[in-house]
């Protein structure tokens, strides 16, 4: 199935004097994830809200084209503060679905697919963060729309959590969706996007792709018992920090092979330790941001 393409070109938007985005363009494609990452106050909101259709922008336009000239259904999460306190989450699905025009059969669907079943007939104020951010997500697929944008989704969510957004949008992905995904946790932003958009001060100052990385000082390894190895490298007095079931250190790959070795575990890759890219660039959007606003 051809979903189209969401085209975002020049766009700009200022409130109160203050500039929200300047000049942003990119193109998101169907059948990838996109993430958005940025400083607090960098326009990622904002940007969500004008993909959404909910705000205007002062420049620029967004165009969501379908093969057969039909615009694109777009389907959003931007925080649940605003729902009702006292409806209950069936309650609240079934009211957002008749509000979208969706058939109230498939709310029950998402409920379970959502993992909202046990708490379906609690009220909204008596949910948990996670759950909230689990309502969310039900709310923006409702009606199975093209574009799919998620505001913090991973907000208050415990591991299993994070592990089921992974789920869903990885779902979405294979479906041909194409989604937007907003966060500050770099790393989970990572694990779910195929291309990270990084914004800082309203203009999109980078683009990371999944295969963006590059080489840093020591060596990573991945082993059969990769716990056994971190414990008896900090016995050793060395810092070890894990990245995708890599463990990396500064220890050269020969050491590392031969501490490996010496506690019996199979060595199944070992080469130059590597720092992701976002990460890299992202510390130094952060500190030129600090610079600008502290000069």
């Amino acid at each position: 199935m051809d979903i189209g393409i969401v085209d975002v070109r020049g766009v700009s938007k200022s409130t109160r004097g203050r500039v929200r985005l300047a000049d942003v363009s990119m193109t998101l494609m169907p059948g990838r994830v996109y993430g958005l990452v940025g400083p607090n106050g960098a326009g990622k909101s904002t940007l969500l809200s004008i993909l959404a259709g909910l705000t205007l922008p002062d420049r620029g336009a967004v165009d969501l084209r379908h093969s057969v000239d039909a615009p694109l259904r777009v389907g959003a999460s931007l925080g649940t503060d605003d729902l009702h306190p006292a409806r209950s989450v069936i309650e609240t699905m079934r009211l957002s679905a008749m509000l979208r025009g969706v058939q109230r059969t498939s709310v029950d669907g998402l409920i379970t697919q959502c993992g909202l079943g046990p708490v379906q007939r609690r009220r909204v104020r008596a949910l948990s963060l996670g759950m909230r951010a689990r309502l969310g997500i039900a709310m923006a697929m409702l009606g199975d729309p093209e574009v799919v944008l998620l505001d913090e989704p991973m907000n208050g969510l415990d591991p299993d959590g994070m592990s089921w957004v992974r789920q869903i949008t990885a779902d979405l992905r294979a479906r041909g969706r194409i989604v937007v995904v907003s966060s500050h946790l770099l790393r989970e932003i990572d694990a779910v996007a195929d291309e990270v958009f990084i914004l800082s001060q309203g203009r999109m100052v980078s683009s990371v792709g999944r295969s963006d990385e590059e080489l840093g000082a020591g060596s990573e390894i991945v082993v059969s018992e990769a716990q056994v190895l971190v414990d008896r490298l900090e016995e050793l007095g060395h810092e070890v920090s894990i990245l995708g079931g890599r463990i990396q250190t500064v220890l050269s790959a020969a050491d590392l092979v031969r501490v490996s070795v010496e506690l019996g575990l199979d060595v199944n890759e070992v080469g130059p330790r590597r720092r992701p890219a976002l990460e890299r660039i992202f510390d130094s959007v952060t500190v030129a941001e600090f610079s600008s606003k502290a000069g």
